[in-house]
């Protein structure tokens, strides 16, 4: 079974070199079409544009570059990054990522500013492919429009929920090709070459939800607003492409869910636990959680922006909306774009609709910033580019504000993380000193460690400004980090052992602390390092 098992590794990591060279091939193609166009002048403004998505990238996400952060995850990651573990999620380009990194020598986490640079580059090509595959439907449009066209393409990536996502920054590597694939599947579909774009445009879609399969909603939406753009004046072309962009989407999908449990089934990983179900009463109580949670998304972005600017949002796609629908030629047009939006908006939340055990967070709603764009893409198509001069100023004022204030918010959350984690690092120092000392004293070598929690863990860090899902939760209350970030601070990996339950009796039954206390938490014996966790 060894040797089957290393074939099969053998094999993840041949198909994902392959989507790596399909990827370049692709990207190859698709920045040559975007370049095809005869002017001079024009080339200059799309590579300038380029730049751009560049700036607007490396503005929200560059601190992440300048220094480290790490998120509950990190310091496990540093010593064992699983890469079957992402496979037993549905991740497979994640695991064939992680294995070409191992073959490397490369850590994800130890080089996180290294991948954090090249995903900022990745991101801002995909937002300039994108972009382009929109305005090249979209015919003749004024300055105005198509800088509001960008902002709201820029809003689709640059908000706080993917900002949650990155602010786990061992992601960065992982999402490298989902990202680029993405934007590429977006640029086939909305090509001329008729079924041949669809295999192509499926064959990057697999890529990209094989990082995150949230993408699916990214997907869909700027796709079928570009066959809303291209067939407007045809409806049946319109309506025969967006079902098969849909197949499409939920061919790609079912092949995800389906390659899961063939390889569960073959015995080639294990159970996650967290995989998908078509179970009738699963499927009930997560649409229940979804119903609920927008709630919480349209009040306050679960927990993230002032409760205000979310509400502002809302309205400002509200109006986006009702242009939209006014403007649209007939109730066929309209109900067509209904249909559209709902189905990007339920597609955003697809892959949480089947999980087993259902966990929403922030970076759960990644694909529905996309759906909020294509609203006020089609809005400034449609109406604000040919409207008062003071109506598109206003609007350029309005988008911009928001990508600031989203910007804003970012820099705010990577800092508060990083303040975060200076806390939960000077614990494991402090535990590694006493260590240490310990060490000095008695002549003995300190290899494994075990750790208990007193009567009431602090699970969040009281000064942290987010405290909500996994956005200032502690490290060192995380049961399989913890111990990897004491490993990290004596510089040698430290084994995870039980807590007999006569050391917890005598040093750490019925305690409860608020603050670290070495002399109180941290007990030595022989080989094993005791600590008990406030």
């Amino acid at each position: 079974m060894g040797i089957i098992k290393q074939c099969f590794t053998q094999i993840v990591m041949l198909v994902t070199l392959a989507m790596g060279i399909w990827c370049v091939y692709t990207l190859i193609h698709a920045v040559c079409d975007i370049f095809k166009i005869g002017q001079k002048q024009e080339k200059q403004r799309r590579l300038i544009c380029y730049g751009g998505f560049l700036a607007s990238a490396f503005l929200a996400y560059g601190c992440m570059v300048w220094s480290k952060h790490y998120s509950v995850d990190s310091f496990n990651v540093m010593y064992d990054m699983s890469p079957f573990w992402h496979m037993q999620l549905g991740r497979y380009t994640n695991c064939g990522t992680i294995l070409w990194a191992q073959f490397l020598g490369l850590n994800q986490v130890i080089s996180q500013q290294l991948f954090m640079m090249l995903w900022i580059i990745v991101l801002a090509t995909t937002m300039w492919v994108i972009y382009y595959s929109i305005m090249d439907l979209s015919g003749p449009m004024t300055l105005t429009g198509k800088l509001l066209t960008a902002g709201a393409v820029v809003l689709s990536f640059v908000n706080v929920f993917t900002m949650e996502l990155m602010l786990f920054p061992e992601m960065a590597m992982v999402l490298l090709l989902g990202n680029l694939a993405l934007g590429l599947s977006v640029r086939s579909a909305l090509e001329e070459n008729g079924w041949k774009k669809w295999v192509a445009s499926a064959v990057s879609l697999s890529i990209a939800l094989g990082c995150y399969q949230s993408y699916i909603g990214i997907y869909e939406a700027f796709v079928l607003a570009g066959i809303y753009l291209k067939f407007r004046e045809q409806p049946q072309k319109r309506y025969q492409q967006s079902v098969i962009a849909l197949m499409v989407g939920g061919g790609v999908s079912l092949f995800n869910v389906v390659l899961v449990k063939v390889l569960l089934k073959a015995g080639f990983i294990a159970d996650s636990g967290r995989g998908a179900s078509i179970s009738w009463e699963v499927i009930q109580s997560n649409i229940r959680e979804l119903i609920l949670y927008q709630l919480k998304f349209w009040t306050n972005a679960d927990g993230i922006l002032p409760e205000a600017g979310m509400l502002l949002i809302g309205i400002v796609t509200l109006i986006g909306l009702v242009v939209i629908f006014v403007k649209a030629k007939g109730g066929e047009e309209r109900l067509f774009l209904a249909v559209m939006l709902t189905a990007a908006y339920g597609l955003g939340y697809a892959p949480h609709l089947i999980e087993s055990r259902i966990d929403l967070s922030p970076r759960s709603n990644v694909a529905i910033w996309a759906v909020i764009a294509v609203v006020w893409i089609l809005a400034v198509i449609v109406f604000f580019q040919d409207s008062k001069p003071i109506v598109r100023k206003w609007s350029n004022v309005l988008v911009a504000s928001v990508i600031m204030v989203q910007i804003l918010t970012m820099q705010d959350m990577a800092a508060n993380e990083q303040a975060m984690n200076a806390i939960d690092i000077l614990e494991a120092d402090q535990i590694a000193n006493k260590i240490e000392q310990y060490e000095e004293e008695t002549g003995n070598t300190v290899s494994k460690i075990a750790i208990t929690y007193d009567q009431n863990p602090t699970i969040y860090q009281e000064q942290s400004r987010y405290r909500h899902s996994q956005l200032g939760v502690r490290i060192m209350v995380t049961d399989y980090s913890n111990y990897r970030l004491i490993s990290s601070r004596v510089n040698r990996e430290l084994q995870k052992t039980d807590m007999p339950d006569e050391i917890f009796q005598q040093y750490f039954s019925e305690k409860d602390w608020n603050e670290l206390n070495v002399e109180e938490q941290v007990f030595c014996e022989d080989d094993v390092a005791y600590v008990a966790v406030y």
